[in-house]
């Protein structure tokens, strides 16, 4: 998001590619990048996943994003579903 509103999207400009998007993936898209993944992809198997890729660091990442896995919060406790706005 820091990026996003630093570099991507200013109150003086707005940067995007030739179809008018705003592209957060143009880091994970240089030629280096793709390469070594590239060349990383033909190495990694379920037995060395461990030292190629940060399977836990993603799966906690991706809990994040959709509000799992925050600390002191009791995941097993009922809550009420059925709750009415005033609008």
């Amino acid at each position: 998001m820091c990026r996003l509103f630093n570099t991507k999207l200013t109150k003086n400009s707005v940067e995007t590619d030739e179809p008018c998007r705003i592209r957060m993936d143009d880091w994970e898209m240089e030629e280096k990048v793709q390469s070594a993944v590239n060349t990383l992809w033909g190495e990694i198997a379920t037995e060395n996943l461990d030292t190629h890729a940060d399977l836990n660091g993603y799966h906690e990442d991706f809990y994040k994003l959709f509000g799992f896995g925050a600390e002191g919060v009791d995941y097993e406790s009922d809550v009420d579903i059925d709750i009415k706005l005033d609008c």
